[in-house]
């Protein structure tokens, strides 16, 4: 049995807009039955049980809700997810939750005793149980298991397929007052932000950024375009946007253009990024759109603050110093009690020594001491505070949740290198608060915006007043709690500057043109809200006629409904009203009017199946076409005359000479008479002779079925709609297709096939039109006619689907495996020119049917078994940086043949280029350029090629094979490196860092070891050609890197 793991949840995105009415769609749930008494199976201490019974729970793949039932002047309710919080969970998860709370006012509470219990049916003291003392709140609204039970441990509490689950509640203590509705509509004094699936990150930081009257004030202030359609993707004007609808908007704000003036997809949007690494890119985006201007330089301003880093060598007069800007500062939370204790920490003196020592240029490796002090504190002052970390040990993410406290003022002075004369108070504006663990949560906000005592909460579209305990108090997080709501980012002002950064907008101050297309575009929505309401009452309605069936260019079927005409008609509109159109349209009379509907049929076709009556023509157009199908519109002749079983049927004609099938119209017969009867409107409408002898067959499909003409339509299966195809019988033995059998056997087999270059695959060449039967030596035939070149000198290459390329290896082997997009399932005895078009095709027949050719100077024959195409991989001087470099050559060709053909292509002379095998990330073999290119063939290498080092002409110099390896195992690209004789480690780290383009602090993190030696684990200061021999080969040890999370984009030329 799994240990439970108490897991709180935070639901309050998911259901803070849900009122009871919406809760109702819960309990009419087919799985569910609910009952509330005083005694039960389970009653502990005489306190009512609420029972919840899940039927046919094997079916439930989804999180499901129980009844709203009521305890102690309270609404509560469960929730159950059969498979947990993760997508195909194995452990079913449950909670308890409290509803409506968010009519409660803010400093409501609620302690209980909760017993939540999963009733063995069968032997009830099996039951498994739950139970714990809660603290309901704002910021507490749930409470339940991730992990109640395992679902392989499950079956036992099944009876029937039902589950049980038990829920006492025991209120302890309480405070809980609801707001009075004229109350209610007070607390909202501002408006929120939409959330666009998992925004609340970048809602939460929009909202701390519009509440500094200064940052809102630059940006009303940045020089935009003045056409709002040009500008659409300007982060600055759709910033500009939400500021102003924030404003002076009565209802929640949309950030869907601000977010495409990032330029994020879909995913982008439903995937929770960092709000830190979110306000560094949105800072640099709006300086960037300053530049040039006025504000130039005004957001520096305001967020950016100046350290100095130093390192001071201990033993030697070296010192370095280095300045450096930042816009937000990231404390440390692990270890540390406060702000206060994370300053500390940020500007205490390391002493760098023993295997971390200084480099210290000229001077080699020394013992120094580093250190950070402040130049400068900036107006606004962001401090992240770091409560996600990775833990190299577990090797994964963790959230820390140890308790951090924050001051409402703070004090900064004594961290500043030098005294200002401006104090280093600053009082807290913003705390952004994350819920949650690692793999989920959700962000929100309070915010001070006068720095009074007055705070607001911002939950996405949601805004409450809250207090300051719920605002501070509350997020400093700890273990003891067991709640995962801590504070992440924190925004404090300077006391001296909170009246300039916090200065209301007005109104005067924003500029006129934004608020005009601001205006335009409301225009320009209310306009096309009318719109759509006006295309509510109507409906298209698409009308096929004779002359549609007689322009269908296909040999099967009767119309492509799609391309008939279309009419736009009101809903509550009838056919009687339409006629008129119609009439106009078509040039039909009304009274010669007669509609059918269509019917698509299990097979894929379409035809027309029921008459409509008089009474249905009168009756709204919505409920007689509910498909966009359509009508077809039959324009009534004398001998067309309806009557009980009759059958609307239409006739195609065959001509073995032409040899076509075309449409010839359409008739009505009894159902009861004889096909047979058939034949004299045939007759007359073809001005065939009465001798004239007819074939008639049904089209079904691509299929053709036989005609008995002595029987009756019904007794062939003849109903409305059918097609049917006749053709007269005579000798058609000069015909290359002399009966209907024969030219749909030719139709159904025959496809059209893309021709196209390798060099240019996205364009089209010629288009043939061959049999899926046809032969390789065909299908070259055919091709080499149209292009006037010999079929013998043509190879051919299938099409790839997925990549919508050329395959990676053209037909020129006699094996079938050579067809890589369409894997030939014959014997591999069969030879090319016996293999058929239709396995070098797909058969999809919405596939694109594709081959490309290439136009060879010898016959295939000859060119398949010399020449073959070589990938390579280049290495530049930087072995971290790599291209593939394809090349051509006959396999018996000297290897210095293949090197000419690579210098034309890396710039490298041939002479300097080395050639080498490489197998699982290491160099096994350096090819000699006096042997033949047939050599690369031998054991399934990956070939890889490099410029020779001007250092390795020197006789006293020595090259070494170099391989990485990264957790145990060889990565990345491997590499030849000269060893210098005499030369120390710490020398050939600085080459090192050159050759694979490292910075100093990545370089110092690699550990050198030289394998096949005397020496494996070598010091900085050993000396490698002391201990090299042959065999010797030179190991990076890179260290584990935490797993990278997706990089947070925004598009800076759009700014």
């Amino acid at each position: 049995m799994h240990k439970a793991t108490e897991f709180k949840l935070d639901f309050q995105r998911q259901f803070d807009n849900e009122s009871d009415e919406s809760l109702s769609e819960d309990i009419d749930n087919p799985h569910i039955k609910e009952t509330y008494h005083p005694q039960d199976v389970m009653v502990e201490d005489q306190h009512p049980t609420f029972t919840w019974t899940i039927e046919n729970f094997s079916n439930i793949n989804q999180k499901i809700f129980s009844n709203i039932f009521e305890d102690f002047d309270l609404k509560w309710r469960l929730i159950m997810f059969p498979r947990g919080l993760e997508e195909k969970g194995s452990i079913m998860s449950l909670y308890l939750e409290i509803v409506s709370c968010n009519l409660f006012k803010p400093e409501w509470f609620v302690n209980a005793d909760v017993v939540l219990l999963v009733v063995n049916q069968i032997e009830q003291e099996l039951s498994q149980k739950r139970e714990a003392k809660v603290s309901f709140n704002s910021s507490r609204r749930d409470w339940g298991y991730q992990k109640f039970i395992h679902l392989d441990n499950l079956a036992a509490f099944l009876h029937n397929d039902s589950l049980k689950i038990n829920v006492i509640v025991q209120v302890l203590e309480s405070h809980v007052e609801k707001i009075d509705p004229s109350e209610r509509q007070k607390e909202i004094i501002y408006v929120g932000l939409k959330n666009q699936g998992a925004t609340c990150y970048l809602n939460s930081l929009l909202q701390a950024l519009f509440h500094l009257g200064s940052l809102r004030r630059l940006v009303y202030m940045m020089s935009t375009f003045t056409d709002w359609d040009q500008s659409r993707n300007s982060i600055a004007k759709s910033l500009q946007k939400i500021f102003f609808q924030l404003q002076f908007k009565g209802k929640s704000v949309s950030t869907k253009k601000l977010t495409e003036s990032f330029g994020w997809n879909a995913q982008d949007v439903i995937t929770q990024h960092d709000v830190q690494e979110l306000n560094r890119l949105l800072c640099d985006a709006l300086e960037n759109q300053t530049k040039g201007t006025p504000v130039e330089g005004e957001i520096e301003k305001i967020f950016r603050g100046k350290q100095i880093n130093s390192i001071n060598c201990i033993n030697i007069k070296h010192e370095s110093s280095k300045t450096e800007a930042y816009y937000d500062l990231s404390l440390n939370v692990k270890g540390c009690n406060d702000v206060y204790d994370s300053f500390n920490l940020y500007t205490e003196t390391e002493v760098l020594k023993g295997d971390n020592q200084y480099f210290a240029e000229a001077n080699g490796f020394q013992d120094a001491e580093k250190g950070c002090a402040f130049d400068s504190f900036p107006p606004v002052l962001v401090l992240q505070l770091k409560r996600f970390e990775y833990d190299h040990t577990r090797g994964e993410n963790l959230k820390i949740h140890a308790k951090y406290t924050f001051p409402p003022v703070l004090d900064l002075g004594k961290y500043l290198r030098r005294s200002h004369s401006i104090p280093s108070i600053y009082h807290i504006h913003s705390v952004l608060v994350h819920s949650g663990t690692v793999f989920q949560g959700h962000y929100y906000a309070y915010i001070r915006p006068n720095l009074s005592n007055e705070w607001l909460k911002y939950d996405d579209e949601k805004v409450t007043r809250a207090t300051t305990r719920e605002a501070i108090d509350q997020n400093y997080g700890g273990p003891d709690s067991k709640r995962f709501t801590s504070a992440y980012l924190l925004v404090y002002i300077r006391e001296t500057e909170r009246y300039s950064i916090l200065a209301p907008v007005l109104e005067s101050e924003i500029p006129s043109y934004l608020k005009e297309e601001i205006e335009k575009e409301k225009e320009k929505k209310s306009k096309m809200k009318e719109e759509h309401a006006l295309q509510k009452l109507y409906m298209s309605l698409r009308i096929t006629v004779e002359n549609d069936l007689k322009e269908h260019q296909q040999y099967f079927d009767l119309v492509d409904t799609k391309k008939v005409s279309e009419f736009q008609v009101l809903r509550k509109s009838c056919l009687a009203e339409f006629k008129d159109i119609a009439e106009s349209a078509f040039k039909i009379p009304k009274h010669k009017q007669r509609y059918w509907l269509f019917e698509k049929r299990s097979n894929g076709t379409i035809r027309p199946w029921r008459l409509l009556s008089k009474t249905q023509e009168d009756s709204n157009l919505d409920v007689i076409v509910k498909q966009d199908l359509g009508l077809f519109l039959e324009e009534v002749l004398d001998e067309n005359t309806n009557s009980v079983g009759d059958l609307l049927l239409f006739l195609k004609y065959y001509d073995p000479l032409d040899p076509s099938i075309r449409y010839v119209g359409h008739i009505i017969m009894n159902l009861n008479l004889p096909m047979d009867a058939l034949l004299t409107w045939i007759r007359k409408k073809m001005g065939f002779n009465n001798d004239v002898d007819i074939d008639i067959k049904e089209e079904k499909r691509t299929q053709l079925k036989a005609i008995e003409l002595n029987k009756s339509f019904y007794q062939n299966g003849i109903t409305t709609g059918a097609i049917l195809i006749f053709q007269t019988i005579n000798t058609h033995d000069y015909s290359r297709y002399p009966t209907i059998k024969k030219f749909f056997e030719y139709i159904t087999h025959q496809t059209v096939v893309d021709f196209r270059t390798l060099n240019e695959p996205q364009k089209s060449v010629v288009k043939i039109s061959l049999m899926k039967s046809a032969r390789f030596e065909t299908i070259v035939d055919n091709l080499g006619a149209h292009l006037n070149h010999d079929p013998k000198k043509i190879r051919l290459t299938t099409h790839d689907l997925q990549r919508n390329l050329p395959s990676p290896h053209p037909l020129n082997k006699p094996e079938p495996q050579n067809c890589v997009l369409n894997p030939i399932r014959r014997n591999k005895s069969k030879r090319k020119n016996e293999l058929q078009l239709k396995e070098f095709i797909s058969k999809s027949l919405t596939d694109p049917k594709i081959l490309y050719y290439e136009l060879l100077d010898v016959p295939l024959s000859e060119a398949s078994g010399t020449s073959k195409t070589f990938s390579i991989i280049w290495l530049n001087y930087q072995a971290i940086q790599t291209k593939v470099v394809e090349l051509v050559t006959r396999v018996d060709a000297p290897l210095c043949d293949l090197l000419e053909i690579l210098s034309t292509k890396t710039n490298c002379p041939p002479d300097r280029i080395r050639l080498m095998g490489v197998q699982d990330c290491i160099i096994t073999k350096i090819f000699d350029p006096r042997s033949v290119v047939s050599d690369l063939l031998i054991g399934s290498l990956k070939l890889y090629a490099e410029s020779v080092s001007p250092e390795e002409s020197n006789p006293k110099h020595q090259c070494l094979r170099v391989h990485h390896l990264l957790g145990g195992r060889h990565v990345g690209h491997p590499f030849v490196f000269t060893l210098i004789k005499g030369e120390k480690v710490v020398e050939l780290r600085q080459r090192l860092q050159v050759k694979l383009g490292l910075s100093l602090a990545e370089t110092k993190c690699l550990k050198i070891r030289l394998t096949s030696s005397r020496a494996e684990r070598v010091l900085e200061q050993t000396i490698l050609s002391d201990f090299v021999t042959k065999e010797s080969r030179l190991v990076l040890l890179h260290p584990q890197a935490p797993p990278q999370k997706k990089v947070l984009k925004i598009n800076q030329s759009t700014a």
